[in-house]
């Protein structure tokens, strides 16, 4: 990255390997060679894995700090693999723009204000959701609030009566945004399939051509995980979503085609 660098080693159960300290003495070198100095208190160590041997690390001569979770790319990594706290933290700041959205507009125009929410809020709820998805009902319910609250005060700053949750997101021809998760899931898979992401078709297989006359004629699978901290991961989850399909994919000329059906469905 233009001001960010990251290194990692994956250890086997109960060992250790100096590979990943000899790696920081190299980082070393290479930025005093380059001239760009390290802002070594910046610098973090996160362990993953319950039988992580947590063992310490030096850069310029100074131990690095141990933390629980770390920001990469926007989305907060801790190190039990739990989302809760990157999804608390964007569920705050969405919440915050949602309400100064409301506040900020004197002149009410509720497809103005509606507008406003797709554009400035949703994005901080839905970036990279593909990695930090919540399973828990709490989670999904958390990440929902936001929207929820959205609407009952925009149809009531609007004078809209509206009896529930769901009558509101038939007028505004919205969905759910664990719906709008569940779509960017499979547009997700439709892009690796398609070779537009490259890397992740490793993390799965191909089944042998579906031969039916209705669906989805492309059928993937994955090893499945023992533990539950990567049953509901994206490489997990996917899976049976992505062969559930009633579509054959090959009609989608594109990712835009295929993200068009998926909300034209599951909104009308």
């Amino acid at each position: 990255y233009a001001d960010d660098a990251k290194l990692y080693f994956v250890y086997p159960a109960y060992m250790w390997s100096p590979l990943l300290q000899m790696a920081l003495t190299v980082l070393e070198t290479w930025s005093l060679s380059w001239g760009l100095q390290l802002a070594v208190p910046k610098c973090q160590v996160l362990y993953l894995g319950r039988t992580n041997p947590r063992r310490i690390y030096n850069l310029f001569g100074e131990e690095l700090k141990v933390a629980s979770s770390v920001r990469d790319l926007g989305v907060t990594i801790s190190e039990d693999l739990s989302w809760y706290a990157h999804i608390t933290g964007i569920v705050a700041k969405a919440s915050n723009c949602a309400n100064a959205i409301l506040k900020s507009f004197h002149y009410v125009d509720f497809k103005l204000l509606a507008q406003a929410f797709i554009i400035y809020i949703r994005p901080i709820l839905e970036s990279a959701c593909a990695v930090w998805a919540p399973h828990f009902k709490q989670d999904k319910q958390l990440v929902e609030s936001v929207q929820r609250k959205f609407t009952k005060k925009l149809f009531l700053k609007c004078g809209i009566q509206s009896a529930s949750y769901e009558a509101r997101l038939r007028v505004l021809e919205w969905t759910s945004l664990e719906d709008r998760r569940n779509c960017a899931d499979l547009v997700l898979m439709f892009r690796i399939l398609k070779g537009y992401t490259e890397g992740a078709e490793e993390l799965f297989r191909l089944h042998a051509p579906y031969i039916g006359l209705r669906g989805n004629k492309i059928r993937i699978t994955c090893d499945r995980p023992r533990l539950d901290v990567r049953k509901y991961f994206y490489c997990s989850r996917i899976v049976d979503k992505w062969n559930a399909l009633d579509v054959d994919i090959s009609i989608f000329k594109n990712c835009k085609q295929f993200a068009d059906y998926l909300y034209e469905r599951m909104v009308f």
